[in-house]
């Protein structure tokens, strides 16, 4: 089994279980991690239903290897513009290549980037004091280095 053949098999198979793949990570020893993600968090069983797929697919008497499906971890960088889409309206983190960092609430995405908006204090134009404003900023893909998303338990 090869990454290329796994990745044609996984995205179909997801995309029948209206999901989608975000990474599949190989080691030396023929062993395969594959990370899915959905609209909605995936369920135990639509990740044991797309590992049952592979299984079909990929004769584990042919060739021996090692699968393990999984969706991405609370923390996790976004790996493809989708999972972008899905947390529209959630805090994120964006760090970018040149080393600036933006915490914010993420309004918007279309094809060239993001947008954040959050709100900061800043001084009084005319007298002593902070107000607080709304800023956003837009940030465009190719300047971003990671995106997490902010979990707040509060």
């Amino acid at each position: 089994m090869n990454q290329t053949e796994l990745h044609s098999v996984v995205e179909e198979v997801a995309e029948k279980a209206g999901l989608f793949l975000v990474e599949i990570k190989s080691s030396a020893n023929n062993r395969f991690c594959v990370y899915i993600d959905g609209d909605d968090h995936p369920t135990l069983k639509e990740l044991t239903g797309i590992h049952r797929a592979i299984e079909e697919v990929f004769d584990r008497e042919v060739e021996d290897y090692g699968l393990e499906v999984s969706s991405p971890g609370m923390g996790t960088a976004f790996k493809v513009k989708r999972q972008y889409h899905k947390h529209i309206g959630r805090d994120v983190k964006v760090l970018l290549l040149d080393g600036k960092e933006f915490v914010g609430n993420l309004d918007e995405v279309s094809d060239e980037g993001v947008q954040l908006s959050w709100d900061e204090r800043v001084p009084k134009e005319i007298g002593k004091g902070k107000v607080t404003v709304r800023k956003t900023e837009l940030i465009r893909f190719e300047d971003i280095k990671e995106t997490k998303r902010i979990y707040n338990f509060k």
